[in-house]
């Protein structure tokens, strides 16, 4: 049984006025879903069984005027079954929330993967859910769950299962795969093995690269806004590992976190480092798993970043030109594997569509992620000077705390413990940023006016001047403009310039 809060029971009592007769309305999918869990939902989609969604939206929007209340416009959004958008719906905000609208329907599909939609009973829109716990029911006259396929009994034992034959869902609609990683994910989903199977399915795979938009699998992973301002989590932000591992089983590390028409080595790769005891794959899933279970909670945007940043950190050791044999003979290493690992992640971000800021923020972090064990040592938690500290808070800029958590995943991924000189480390540099106001790197105490006044004219010359009192500034963060001024004068005009200076 349903519980309703004040504003469903008052919104549903709303939607049944406005319906004529013969009109029946039912809630459908996840809200039910997570209803049925005890769980608060906002995501109210609402199925209409003799009419279009937006046709009632209308009607609805006609009784509020009648009745006195403020109604808003019907927004329709067409289908793009090109992009795995296959139905229209309509939207309305009611109460300050947004409701979707749609008529009940069956899909019949052809040998273009692309749908006919037809008006349907409750079974067959049941039927042609991506799972089976999505796909329930709630109407909003009897209030009572109405269940065609299975979906309490596999919500209550935790099985991801489709309505029907789980080849035919995904080769129907691939985007199912990826969403039975996202349900999967924040549930605790397990799925039964002849969704496994068909989800490593090659057609499916193939049918996922062409036929899905790549903001959409982009969504999947990592999320997308929602009407009301807030964030749906993807699955590498809800529980990156737990959808880590649905990604391995699914056979999708190679499509989804490659780019594409790479010559790189398996993700399963042994390092037969000295260094590593685990595949590549094993050490990056351990160190996600870390970075997420044991380092704190973070706003959607900066734990896409962290994740993200933590997947792709070793992506470069699979890149044959980058493993070169230890002159013992027996182990490999992987020099300068970051920078190639920047590039890659960056390759497929890109593919993905990523955001910009995003995939900034992640190729940073993966192409520094060596830094901050450079600069320790476990028997001496202070060899990092202030100079090198001040270095990396001015290259990372305000992701810095995430580099030492990025970098503090690394190593526990290996087996290395090293939390205690991380913290210490980290503590230091919180120390240098309160020494700069808050800021990440050294505010510089002169501008170009300052520099022109002595002779300096603008151009290449000022930038290299510049650059180099930035250095300087590592050393002395707190210089005055006089002390700045003198500090460009003795250095380098005086030095390099003796006669035309004077």
């Amino acid at each position: 049984m349903i519980r309703l809060s004040k504003s469903e029971d008052e919104l549903f009592e709303l939607l049944l006025a406005a319906a004529p007769p013969g009109t029946v309305l039912r809630a459908a999918g996840g809200w039910v879903r997570d209803k049925c869990l005890g769980l608060e939902s906002h995501d109210i989609d609402i199925a209409v069984n003799n009419m279009s969604g937006a046709k009632f939206a209308r009607l609805v929007v006609d009784h509020m005027k009648n009745s006195g209340l403020k109604a808003g416009r019907v927004t329709v959004i067409e289908a793009r079954p090109d992009q795995s958008k296959h139905l229209e719906t309509a939207q309305l905000t009611i109460f300050g929330q947004m409701i979707d609208f749609a008529n009940l329907r069956k899909e019949t599909y052809a040998e273009s993967r692309i749908p006919v939609i037809e008006p349907g009973t409750p079974e067959e829109d049941a039927r042609r859910r991506d799972l089976t716990v999505n796909a329930l029911f709630y109407n909003l006259r009897t209030g009572e769950i109405e269940d065609y396929v299975g979906g309490l009994k596999d919500l209550e034992e935790h099985i991801a299962r489709t309505p029907i034959d789980p080849l035919q869902t995904f080769l129907d609609d691939p985007l199912r795969v990826l969403r039975t990683i996202r349900f999967g994910t924040k549930y605790d989903l397990v799925p039964e093995p002849e969704l496994v199977k068909a989800a490593r399915n090659r057609q499916v795979h193939e049918a996922l690269m062409k036929k899905v938009s790549k903001e959409r699998v982009w969504a999947e992973m990592v999320g997308q806004a929602e009407p009301d301002g807030g964030w749906k989590n993807g699955f590498m932000i809800e529980k990156p590992a737990v959808a880590l591992d649905l990604v391995s089983k699914f056979g999708l590390r190679e499509l989804l976190f490659k780019p594409q028409g790479n010559n790189l080595l398996p993700w399963d790769l042994d390092q037969q480092s000295s260094h590593h005891d685990l595949n590549v794959w094993e050490h990056t899933f351990a160190a996600v798993k870390f970075l997420f279970y044991n380092l704190g909670e973070h706003s959607p945007a900066d734990a896409a970043v962290r994740h993200l940043a933590m997947l792709f950190h070793d992506l470069g050791k699979l890149d044959p030109e980058k493993r070169t044999l230890h002159e013992d003979g027996e182990h490999y290493q992987y020099l300068k594997h970051e920078l190639a690992s920047a590039d890659l992640a960056d390759a497929v971000l890109r593919q993905w569509c990523a955001p910009n800021e995003t995939r900034e923020r992640v190729v940073g972090l993966v192409k520094e992620h060596m830094r901050i064990p450079t600069l320790t040592r476990p028997s001496d938690p202070n060899a990092a000077s202030n100079r090198a500290l001040r270095r990396v808070l001015r290259d990372i800029g305000e992701d810095w705390e995430h580099l030492v958590d990025v970098a503090t995943g690394d190593a526990n991924g290996k087996g290395h413990p090293v939390g205690k000189v991380y913290e210490e480390l980290r503590e230091r540099m919180r120390e240098l940023v309160k020494e700069m106001a808050g800021l990440t790197k050294p505010k510089r105490p002169i501008n170009g006016n300052d520099l022109k006044a002595v002779g300096v004219e603008p151009g290449p010359e000022m930038g290299r001047i510049f650059r180099a009192l930035d250095e300087a500034l590592l050393d002395n963060p707190g210089m005055t403009s006089e002390e700045a001024l003198l500090w460009v004068k003795v250095q380098i005009i005086d030095r390099e310039y003796p006669d035309a200076r004077r």
